[in-house]
């Protein structure tokens, strides 16, 4: 029904009329709230509220006082208050009446509960113009708190209305809403322990959202340090053990509690052992949304103890901090627990900061195991020997696998640390763990290549691994990490070794404005821990296949490699060849030299070269073999149609040097010289230009090797042997200088060789007392190459060229003739 100014006459003749009857002037109001709240009324009916809008503001006021028609005047007078145009004509003076009349009924003591929620209800959508409501907002806020703590009324809708009354003070006027904070929040924290879950979400929000405006509030925080101590502790931890509560309000609330006690709470150790009792039931639990719930509160008192970084760091807290990170309470964990539990574990290092380099071995270590689903607590005097198992045994083989291998790689497991009781956080036996299953789907064949890592993930569980049969339902639950957690992986041990790289799909986020957590002095034991770390992924990254993709594999293993060769560099020798050489070994895995591209493959080999000549001089894994002699053999091996990128020839050059910068360098050079040769009459060698660049470098050290220590003869003066020599200057004739090819390429090799023929010819006459000998030494060897069935004509090309030259009045030349004429 369409109300006009009739219908509103009419109803008003009703109100303005005290003797009528109190339930004609209930009806009267119904049938105003009515029209309100259905928006029916006619522009003549707003205009007639408008022009009596005082007179009826104060029948409706003094129906409430009177307790005549309460509700329902309450009921219509909130329709009034939140319909703007009608609230905005209110005076500063008329708004400060209309609010104290609701104050005073909703803190009135003979006052029902359905008037006092018509009350709340009316402040709660009152549309009074801002700047008067701010004044009036410590008046509404006293009285709303007042009728929630004082639990007058111990029902919902009460409190609801309080809360619908908090939230839009602070929707209107947040200045003075924040000023009352100490006020309100007590009614907010009295709501938190209602026991209505609900009630419970809706007033922790609000605590939650005026965080930041109550931290530092001294009288604040003694206040509630007094209710906690007193009794709302031993209620939230009662909370959490009743059925039908949601324990996730109660673990968010703890967090909550936690961050607003900032430093205060560093002193109040016994306090503190009262409030974790509740968090451990959390991480205890079985459901894994509790779980969740239990480590993000745990973040916050990572947090809250972030803020005195020297007492973060003490051995006794962060001792406490590490316990849930180290431990797992419960016999299965889900997959988005672990990924919580990764992040908050990250954020304890970020809060760490520059301390965390003398933390390193206690925090970081135990957090990249568990990325790749390793016991967090595993015994790091175990790693140098995986490093020998690493260097003395082929990756991937092909052997069968024994049945102890199947049981190391059976048996892995999560760490069942739980928390201790110091903290008051203790043991429980009867939760052990289940043993964890390798679950990456390799054939049996290639599983013993990490036997000894899955050994060490298992050997800590071992006992009650063999002791547990009960079986896991489903895939809920698994023993791989996820590849988001081992991407994680990959990205804090990009952010420790100093990269500023990021690794798309990790969970944590790395922090390029803190310096690097690990200098250039790199320990031995994270070096070795490095190199771990670095198997393991490459075990991942095979299980994942495509998932994972190339390119963060190389380049997490670049970087990591840089670190490692770093720390080698400045360890013992003794065992800066054994981080080489496992490392070696790790990068020449199949798995991982199929993902890898050539060109990141070269790359890799750049980094090993560029290590100090000294360890790539030493023993490597194969026997008679050193390490260099293995990169070589890599370096030959990568695809022939990426032997023109600068990096090959730089990662040449590189080889050269080491081989040639410590004794034996004639056999070394012997053996390089070989090794081109191998590739130069293979199937599939590399392209003429490439082998030029090859020859023309290693002919110009082998010159300057020559000129600076006369080293040229491999025998004695008696039996002279000048391989190096002769191998090296026959090179060019037998691979180079055949057929056709550009002029610029052949005159700069030809231009190589006479600067080299000439250091050659000059020490090697002066170490046989015979000026003739290098000479023939080369005919002979170009007449073995061109052979009597030469072409005249070939010959004859190359005859031309060297004459060209003059070399020693064309010595050499004249012997092509003769070989020409044959």
């Amino acid at each position: 029904m369409v109300a006009g100014a009739r219908e509103f006459l009419e109803h008003w003749a009703t109100l303005s009329d005290a003797g009528k009857a109190s339930e004609d002037r209930a009806a009267a109001y119904l049938s105003f709230a009515g029209y309100l709240k259905d928006s029916t009324g006619t522009p003549e009916f707003y205009s007639c509220m408008g022009q009596f809008r005082q007179r009826l503001t104060k029948v409706i006021l003094n129906d409430v006082k009177s307790g005549s028609c309460d509700q329902e005047a309450l009921q219509m007078f909130g329709y009034c208050l939140h319909n703007s145009n009608f609230a905005n004509l209110f005076s500063e003076e008329e708004v400060s009446d209309a609010i104290t009349v609701l104050c005073d009924v909703i803190g009135g003591e003979s006052v029902g509960r359905n008037v006092c929620t018509r009350a709340l209800w009316c402040l709660a959508n009152q549309n009074f113009p801002e700047q008067t409501l701010s004044l009036m907002v410590p008046t509404i806020v006293s009285a709303a708190t007042e009728v929630v703590t004082s639990r007058k009324f111990e029902t919902s809708v009460v409190a609801t209305e309080a809360l619908n009354t908090f939230i839009s003070l602070h929707q209107r006027c947040l200045e003075a809403f924040v000023g009352c904070a100490p006020t309100w929040y007590k009614a907010a924290f009295t709501l938190i322990f209602c026991k209505i879950p609900k009630l419970q979400r809706k007033a922790l929000n609000l605590a939650c959202v005026f965080e930041r405006y109550l931290l530092g509030n001294h009288e604040l925080v003694h206040w509630l340090i007094k209710e906690l101590r007193e009794h709302a502790a031993s209620t939230m931890a009662k909370l959490m053990t009743e059925k039908g509560q949601d324990h996730c309000v109660i673990l968010n609330a703890w967090g909550h509690f936690i961050t607003l006690l900032g430093k205060t709470l560093h002193k109040h150790g016994s306090f503190l052992n009262e409030l974790l009792k509740v968090v451990e039931v959390g991480f205890k639990h079985k459901g894994f949304v509790l779980q969740v719930a239990a480590y993000k509160a745990w973040k916050a008192l990572i947090t809250n103890f972030s803020l005195d970084i020297g007492i973060m760091s003490s051995p006794k807290r962060l001792k406490l901090l590490l316990m849930p990170l180290l431990a797992s309470a419960v016999k299965d964990r889900h997959q988005q627990v672990e990924n919580m539990r990764l992040q908050v574990w990250w954020h304890l290092i970020s809060c760490l900061g520059n301390k965390i380099q003398d933390l390193f071995q206690q925090v970081c270590i135990p957090f990249l195991l568990f990325s790749l689903g390793m016991d967090p607590k595993m015994d790091l005097s175990q790693f140098p020997t995986f490093i020998s198992n690493l260097t003395t045994s082929r990756p991937y083989s092909t052997s069968q696998t024994s049945e102890s291998d199947h049981g190391a790689a059976d048996n892995k497991s999560l760490s069942s640390a739980s928390l201790d009781k110091e903290n008051c956080l203790t043991a429980d036996p009867e939760r052990d763990q289940e043993p964890l299953r390798d679950g990456l789907g390799t054939p049996v064949a290639e599983r013993r290549r990490y036997g000894f890592l899955l050994s060490l993930a298992s050997s800590a569980r071992s006992q009650s691994s063999q002791s547990s049969s009960k079986k896991r339902s489903g895939d809920r639950y698994q023993a791989t990490p996820s590849l988001e957690m081992v991407l994680s992986g990959c990205q804090a041990v990009l952010q420790f070794v100093g990269a500023k790289d990021e690794v798309p799909g990790s969970t944590i986020k790395p922090d390029f404005l803190s310096m690097a957590y690990l200098n250039s002095s790199v320990s031995l034991d994270i070096a070795q821990l490095l190199l771990f770390f670095l198997d393991g992924v490459i075990m991942y990254a095979n299980h994942y296949g495509s998932q994972f993709k190339d390119d963060i594999l190389g380049l997490v293993v670049q970087r990591v490699m840089n670190a490692i060769l770093t720390a080698a560099e400045h360890v013992l020798e003794k065992d800066g060849r054994s981080l080489l050489a496992g490392l070696l070994e790790l990068t020449r895995c199949s798995p991982l030299q199929e993902k890898l591209s050539p060109v990141t493959r070269m790359e890799l080999l750049y980094c090993f070269v560029s290590t100090s000549p000294h360890l790539l001089l030493s023993p490597g894994n194969t026997p008679g073999q050193a390490l260099w002699q293995s990169l070589l053999e890599d370096f030959l091996k990568i695809k022939r149609s990426d032997f023109n990128r600068d990096t090959f020839h730089n990662c040449w050059g590189k080889l050269v040097s080491v081989a040639t910068s410590l004794p034996p360098c004639l056999q070394n050079f012997q053996y390089l010289v070989e090794q081109v040769d191998a590739l130069a009459s293979s199937s599939e060698g590399a392209t003429r230009s490439v082998l030029v660049k090859m020859w023309t470098t290693l002919a110009k050290k082998f010159a300057g090797y020559i000129k600076k220590t006369s080293d040229i003869n491999h025998g004695s003066v008696i039996s002279p042997d000048f391989t190096s020599s002769r191998l090296i200057l026959k090179f060019p004739f037998q691979y180079l200088l055949t057929g056709t090819g550009e002029r610029s390429t052949i005159n700069s090799c030809l231009g190589t060789w006479k600067d080299a023929y000439d250091v050659i010819n000059i020490h090697m006459s002066l170490a046989v007392k015979d000026p003739n000998l290098c000479t023939q030494l080369v005919c002979g060897d170009l007449y073995s190459v061109y052979g009597q069935n030469a072409k005249v004509d070939s010959v004859c090309l190359e005859r031309t060229r060297l004459a060209h030259f003059d070399i020693y009045q064309n010595a050499v030349a004249v012997a092509l003739q003769f070989i020409a004429s044959k």
